[in-house]
């Protein structure tokens, strides 16, 4: 219904956010996701992943993985 709109909130958030988004999303469209990105403050990291995000750690971990880890480490410090 567009009544919770995470684009209405994201700005106000100060911690750091890990985007994750399959281009070809049937639920979420892929330029929705961008259009998140680009409203959210830093520090933010955005992925394309060919599958799900729990597909992208389970199955593609070593490719995604340590992006975020170290996503993780410079912005938790």
């Amino acid at each position: 219904s567009g009544r919770h709109s995470p684009s209405d909130h994201i700005g106000s958030l100060d911690c750091p956010k890990f985007f994750l988004h399959v281009p070809g999303d049937p639920i979420v469209p892929y330029a929705q996701g961008r259009l998140l990105y680009e409203a959210a403050p830093g520090p933010k990291e955005f992925r394309d992943v060919p599958a799900g995000h729990i597909e992208a750690f389970a199955y593609f971990r070593k490719t995604y993985g340590p992006p975020l880890l170290q996503f993780l480490d410079g912005a938790l410090k």
